[in-house]
């Protein structure tokens, strides 16, 4: 939990608005208790995230530029692991839909106690940690709470500063590549603070693990294989994160990805949590790839440093020639069916996380009156474990025997009503709410809040309003994320269509689908020049909403019509 101090400094730092005179690539330094030296940058010159960034050392200085000197083009998994890749701490102001639940609780008891309020935009105080390979999250310990303290006592004595001198004079250069010179705040022992300079430290080059294989007789039965065909291959960081069983950030595990030219097949290496200290672990992995396979390939083709010095020493003993290309579209392909496969895979796992959760609320008694064939699934999946031992009792309870004068089952719904006091009354659904990211291309979207009461129909019509589009063609829900396809697909004027009639938008709302959070579904509009919408479920809410609104924007969206000569770039990319 958070200190009611670095709460009093964290909104005395919002009061100056200090991201409206720095960019966030004007960077000032200051020295901690502990005589290491931290990097600031602030953040929201252009409205967007306002935050006060906190590197710290080498480590922290170096995350800083990988991100500021980042190429433009990149694949999905080199983006993923690039923005995953900062070692900083943060205080940043948040709308309340997007904090968690506990984040918000403290948020709001300290204003209780403080007796004050939030009000505008981004008003709510967010203290985060990022590490290398890990989902930001909560910060917690006591030095961590020590330098974001010292910190924004820093950016305060910077802020008091500007009021008595331009930052040209200070020392702030925009938009300089993170080398050189920049401010350094000094404190005075009687009070006050000056500002010096500081040379920015020289980046230190990326070191990557090279195993060595130790069991001489495995290397000896591994040499015997046949030895024929290509494969391409690159060490890379899973998109879904692990959570460990301490509870900590959820981290993205690391494995390597092969694609054999010759038999078209991908293949994957057991996951490891990290690369540096578990590169051992991995390599073993490798030789049970390849003797699964059967063979060891005649060439090895990857594109990075890394992935090279990781099979370097393997290859020279098993004879296998190893070479780094940086053009390999078939690794892309590769990369892209395996990540499609996999969120396949895991959305129908929450699928069934979800049903089981529903099916939880019900008796043993409702269960048995299930159809034959749903109760049949359920015990397919409780055979191979995969239901919660609550669910798993009731369904393998025996049915209490019917009562001579009965004569017929009660339907389900009645028995929900008859059983709704123990659950509550039943839920409408204006009862619940939605937080949609909606993206149209990368780096432009649009996050619209919207009650469950409202139809898709209605989800349309917000989102063309967001983007500033005309409502003048036909649109189409594809819940199934793919464009055109055949699954679970939700049309405007649906009589035009063959194949599933009833599937109007108008007649469907949210409410109905049971939204889950990370769930992606895609919207296409306007069937000519199909704009391709990506949409993907930020939050479940259980309250009501008013009107449906847009409650964070980022990037211009592109011009509806005509827009192609002048947008030649346009990525229609998931965001």
């Amino acid at each position: 939990m958070a200190s009611d101090r670095l709460y009093d400094l964290a909104l005395t730092f919002r009061k100056t608005k200090l991201w409206k005179q720095l960019y966030d690539t004007e960077l000032f330094a200051f020295s901690l208790s502990d005589r290491t030296i931290a990097y600031c940058c602030v953040m929201g010159n252009k409205g967007e995230h306002l935050a006060l960034g906190v590197y710290v050392g080498q480590k922290g200085i170096d995350s800083y530029r990988k991100i500021l000197h980042a190429p433009n083009s990149m694949t999905p998994a080199q983006t993923h692991e690039m923005m995953f890749s900062q070692s900083c701490l943060q205080c940043s102001f948040e709308e309340k839909y997007d904090l968690s639940e506990e984040q918000l609780a403290e948020a709001r008891d300290y204003a209780k106690r403080k007796g004050i309020s939030y009000r505008g935009r981004n008003a709510f105080p967010c203290f985060i940690s990022s590490q290398p390979h890990h989902v930001p999250w909560p910060m917690e310990g006591e030095r961590n709470e020590t330098i974001l303290c010292e910190a924004l006592s820093a950016a305060l004595a910077v802020a008091e500063l500007l009021q008595q001198q331009d930052k040209e004079t200070l020392g702030f250069r925009p938009c300089i590549p993170c080398e050189g010179e920049i401010p350094f705040l000094e404190r005075k022992s009687f009070g006050g603070a000056s500002i010096s300079k500081v040379m920015l430290p020289e980046p230190v080059p990326e070191t990557y693990p090279e195993p060595d294989f130790q069991d001489e007789l495995a290397l000896k039965r591994l040499s015997r294989l046949k030895k024929s065909g290509t494969w391409l291959s690159e060490i890379v960081w899973m998109n879904q994160p692990v959570r460990p069983e301490d509870g900590g950030a959820p981290h993205f595990p690391v494995f390597l990805l092969c694609w054999n030219r010759v038999s078209e097949m991908l293949a994957v290496t057991e996951l490891v949590s990290d690369i540096q200290t578990e590169a051992d672990k991995l390599l073993l992995s490798f030789t049970h790839l390849l003797t699964e396979h059967g063979g060891r390939p005649e060439t090895i083709l990857v594109r990075d440093e890394r992935t090279y010095a990781f099979l370097r020493k393997l290859s020279d003993r098993l004879g296998i020639h190893l070479e780094q290309n940086s053009d390999l579209p078939e690794l892309d392909e590769a990369e892209e069916d395996f990540y499609s496969d996999l969120n396949e895979e895991l959305q129908v796992l929450e699928d069934l996380s979800t049903l089981t959760e529903l099916l939880s609320h019900l008796s043993a008694g409702e269960l048995a009156q299930m159809p034959p064939e749903l109760r049949e699934q359920l015990e397919m999946l409780d055979q191979a474990g995969m239901l919660p031992d609550e669910l798993s009792v009731k369904l393998n309870k025996p049915a209490p025997p019917k009562h001579k004068t009965e004569k017929m089952p009660v339907p389900m719904k009645q028995t929900k009503q008859k059983t709704g006091k123990k659950r509550g009354r039943k839920r409408k659904y204006s009862d619940i709410s939605y937080v949609i990211s909606v993206s149209l291309g990368t780096g432009c979207y649009r996050h619209i809040r919207i009650s469950g009461a409202e139809t898709l129909n209605d989800l349309s019509d917000a989102i063309l309003d967001a983007f500033e589009f005309a409502n003048d063609h036909m649109h189409m829900f594809c819940m199934d994320n793919r464009t055109w396809g055949s699954g679970d697909v939700y049309i405007s004027e649906p009589d035009d269509f063959d194949d599933e009639p009833e599937r109007d938008s108008h007649k469907y709302r949210l409410g109905q689908l049971i939204l889950t959070i990370g769930q992606k579904f895609k919207y296409v509009f306007d069937f000519g020049d199909e704009w391709v919408f990506q949409c993907k479920v930020l939050k479940v809410l259980d309250e009501e909403t008013g009107e449906t609104a847009v409650v964070r924007s980022k990037g211009e969206a592109p011009a509806q019509y005509g827009g192609y000569e002048e947008e030649e770039d346009w990525n229609f990319d998931d965001e």
